[in-house]
């Protein structure tokens, strides 16, 4: 990515057009409509059904490219990264979405979803450096 491109994603680029805001929905008010999940969502929870989903390997795309500007930054600084990522998300008429107890799907606030966004750009960094130790022990021990 550019610094232009960047910088709009940020916001900071006056020129561009910047999507509005989302309106906030309470969980209650989104279990009220069935939801139909897209491949452009984002499906949040543990297992199969969400790695594997293609909305969530798109995310996960999104996030590796941004990754060299978010480890680069400060904590205080990375906020606005995580902004960016769910925006882009919502910019491919993506949605984060969370199942209930009853197994109902429903769209998670704004917070969540930059949450959910920070912890996938987190965890690829700590992939890789997973992946380095693993390499450098295959090196240490090679009939292990």
């Amino acid at each position: 990515l550019r610094d232009n491109s960047i910088n709009y994603m940020l916001g900071k680029d006056k020129a561009s057009p910047v999507p509005p805001k989302k309106q906030k929905v309470s969980h209650a008010e989104n279990t009220l409509c069935q939801i139909t999940i897209t491949d452009d969502d984002v499906l949040l929870g543990r297992g199969g059904k969400t790695n594997h989903h293609l909305g969530n390997i798109r995310f996960r795309d999104m996030a590796r490219d941004l990754k060299p500007w978010y480890t680069k930054l400060k904590k205080d600084d990375k906020k606005p990264i995580s902004k960016m990522l769910v925006r882009k998300v919502h910019e491919n008429s993506g949605r984060f979405l969370k199942k209930d107890s009853s197994g109902r799907w429903y769209e998670v606030e704004e917070e969540r979803a930059r949450k959910k966004a920070s912890q996938a750009l987190r965890e690829l960094e700590g992939d890789e450096k997973c992946a380095k130790k693993k390499a450098s022990q295959k090196l240490k021990e090679p009939f292990a």
